[in-house]
């Protein structure tokens, strides 16, 4: 971006987030993404997000959806297989 880090974080600061929460929020959206409209694995998932684990993506996402990826990605299915959504 051309700025320094303690530049970045100011100005981030002043809008009222973080590099932090900007890049929990991007994970959980391409996580999100990724599951509804690819057939790409969890492990796989997991690796493309830079966890260090499907583990511990598991658990991420579980905080975030509070279900595990998986019975997500089923529900997701199902709604859009069902033209509900």
């Amino acid at each position: 971006m051309g700025l320094h880090p303690r530049t970045l974080n100011r100005r981030l600061q002043e809008a009222g987030t973080s590099f932090r929460e900007l890049h929990r929020t991007v994970r959980h959206e391409l996580a999100c993404q990724l599951l509804r409209d690819t057939g790409s694995s969890i492990p796989a998932i997991a690796t493309l997000l830079g966890y260090s684990g499907s583990n511990a993506f598991v658990r991420a996402f579980a905080q975030w959806e509070s279900v595990p990826p998986a019975t997500w990605r089923k529900g997701v299915r199902s709604v859009t297989r069902f033209g509900r959504k």
